[in-house]
């Protein structure tokens, strides 16, 4: 079922609608000026989103521009394009979140995916409402493009999972494998399935995530002092600039980048919440798997896999004109009207001109508005279009295009008046050849557009690489300003044990948030008569891992982290030799990773007393298994 607007009354109505919130997306079509046809099919979106959203009809011209009048630039309706606008739209106006959908092959398509999209942001398809809907098991038989998944169900018939329908933005290849079970609700109507998604708390990912551990997370804002990340696509994380970079003049939209996915170290809270910081994350550090966000599934993030918008979104406001051939004016003698039918059925895009860069065609700037004045035999000429509003990439294209619709009018009003005059076909020829000319710049415009689009994705993958080296080169230099100043912190201390003691409350001070000291203070420990020794053999990188392994092990903190691969080490290499112990005093002693997959890879040896504490032995590289 649809709406239409009538009056500047609805119009003015209908702004507010779209500016207020509400609890089902909007979706608004608009007629194509030349016909006043709607070129959309309104029908199928009535039909496929009964259940989710409202379709309002408006005609182009005094009843898009009243709309324009009241909706933020950029986000109105005109010329036989469609907009579907989320719930909270008026919270947060910016045009991306609601883009226009010219007419073309794919718009249909698009503003549905528009619409399920928000009405599934919004909860709306969580609760099927239709009476047949039933949950079925199903197994993903393959995936046609990242938006969408062939389902078998147990009724024996396919049915598609829809993007919009799982996790939007996430593509479903980062979800789902081919074979794998799945469960949801089939509405048999639509054929939709809407994909069970179980609820995950902060708790879920605290028990996946152990305390200290490091995994993979997805940037999804950023802005100078703060970004949105995620451990999973349903719970944000905030992070400031002092959990990225030690450096107080660094921003965070330098070092992150939207649809990143990089490494976090998960800080347990006391309050129950979780932190993510990127600071003191070592590259070499084991990762903890991502979760599955569907049973079964693959972890959803995968190192060097950013997200990346879909080409066939980069430009919606021209997707579509690409199939349209170069107009070629009817003769004369022919009926212009269009074809009789269902006006409401969606046309091919060469049977339809692209709309003007506007709300619609406007009247003269320096006259007053006017309502149109009944129809005479002589058509007027049109009215002048309002100028192309100043755009980014597509300026050029749309004032080639602009230039394209003003030439195809005049040609229209021309041949009208040469039929009536009986004028020669040397005239129509030179009218048509103006009209190919005009047509062969557009092609130009695009192929040179199509260029810029090109750099543009690749200075962003460049922006992406960058912003990764410099989150290293940020890590590097706050550790190298420590380092840099090793030899002569060391020449304050008379001796060795003064110095450790140092060296090791720095490192706790870096390593556990202010926070969390209590709860991982440095409890007794004894630097053992070798260890200052074992040392000297490190260069500036490792000196600082070993400290960070040490600080783990007086805190107790390595038995939360389970890269540290703790253990007792044992008398042989079998594994029923006994564990080493001393015969001194008793203490058992333990081996932890202090790097991992380098080659001659450190160990950190340490004996734990029978009274309590720790006494620090040896670092030592991998193959030597002395205590």
């Amino acid at each position: 079922m649809t709406e239409t607007v009538t009056t500047e009354a609805d119009a003015v109505a209908l702004a507010g609608r779209i500016l207020a919130p509400r609890t089902r997306p909007l979706v608004v079509l608009s007629t194509d000026p030349r016909t006043g046809e709607f070129v959309l099919d309104a029908e199928r979106l009535a039909d496929e989103l009964s259940d989710l959203a409202d379709v309002v009809l408006i005609a182009t011209g005094d009843l898009t521009r009243t709309l324009d009048a009241h909706v933020p630039d950029r986000t109105q309706v005109y010329g036989g394009a469609g907009r579907s606008y989320p719930v909270d739209f008026g919270a947060d106006p910016r045009w991306q979140r609601s883009p226009l959908r010219f007419p073309g092959a794919r718009a249909t398509d698009q503003l549905i995916r528009d619409a399920l999209g928000q009405a599934h942001a919004a909860g709306v398809v969580l609760q099927p409402t239709g009476e047949r809907s039933r949950p079925v098991a199903g197994t993903v038989l393959r995936f046609v493009g990242p938006e969408r998944a062939l389902v078998s169900v147990d009724d024996g018939l396919p049915v598609t999972l829809a993007r919009e329908l799982s996790y939007p933005p996430f593509p479903l290849e980062w979800l789902l494998t081919e074979g794998q079970p799945i469960a949801g609700t089939l509405e048999p109507r639509t054929r939709r399935l809407l994909l069970d998604r179980p609820g995950v708390a902060v708790a879920d990912l605290r028990r996946a995530f152990p305390h200290g551990s490091t995994t993979l997370a997805f940037v999804k804002s950023v802005s100078a002092q703060r970004a949105t990340l995620h451990l999973h696509p349903e719970v944000e994380h905030s992070v400031l600039p002092t959990d990225v970079s030690s450096n107080p003049l660094d921003t965070l939209d330098l070092l992150l980048a939207e649809g990143d996915v990089v490494r976090v170290r998960v800080l347990h809270l006391p309050d129950g919440s979780i932190r993510l910081t990127l600071l003191d994350v070592d590259d070499d550090e084991p990762v903890v798997p991502p979760l599955a966000v569907v049973a079964g599934g693959p972890p959803w993030l995968r190192e060097g896999r950013p997200l990346t918008t879909p080409e066939e979104d980069e430009d919606d406001d021209l997707a579509g004109f690409e199939d349209a051939p170069a107009a070629t004016p009817a003769d004369p003698r022919t009926p212009s009207s269009p074809p009789a039918g269902d006006a409401r059925k969606e046309r091919p895009a060469a049977a339809h001109p692209r709309a003007l860069p506007g709300p619609g065609l406007r009247p003269a700037t320096s006259a007053p508005r006017v309502r149109e004045a009944p129809r005479s035999e002589t058509p007027a000429p049109p009215a002048p279009p309002a100028p192309a509003r100043p755009l980014k990439a597509s300026s050029a294209l749309l004032s080639t295009q602009l230039q394209l619709d003003t030439a195809r009018a005049r040609i229209a009003e021309l041949e009208a008046r040469l039929a009536r005059l009986d004028e020669t076909d040397a005239a129509l020829a030179r009218l048509r050849a103006h009209a190919r000319g005009t047509d062969e710049r557009l092609r130009q415009e695009r192929a040179e557009r199509g260029e810029l689009e090109r750099r543009v994705r690749e200075d962003e993958a460049q922006r992406r690489s960058i912003t990764r080296e410099l989150r290293k080169a940020r890590a590097a230099s706050a550790s190298v300003a420590v380092e840099n100043t090793r030899d002569e912190r060391r020449a304050l201390w008379l001796g060795d044990k003064e110095w450790l003691e140092h060296e090791i409350y720095l490192a706790w001070v870096e390593r556990v948030a202010a926070p969390d000291r209590t709860q991982w203070a440095l409890h007794h420990y004894v630097i053992g008569p070798e260890f200052a020794a074992s040392l000297q053999k490190l260069d500036e990188t490792q000196f600082r891992k070993a400290m960070k392994a040490v600080v783990d092990v007086v805190t107790g903190r390595i038995r939360e982290i389970a890269g540290r691969e703790a253990h007792p080490l044992r008398t042989g290499d079998g594994p029923s030799d006994p564990d080493t112990v001393r015969a001194s005093d008793g203490a058992k002693c333990w081996r932890a990773y202090i790097e991992q997959k380098t080659p001659s890879a450190r160990r950190l040896h340490y004996w734990v007393l029978l009274g309590g504490g720790i006494e620090l032995s040896r670092v030592v590289a991998h193959d030597d298994v002395q205590p």
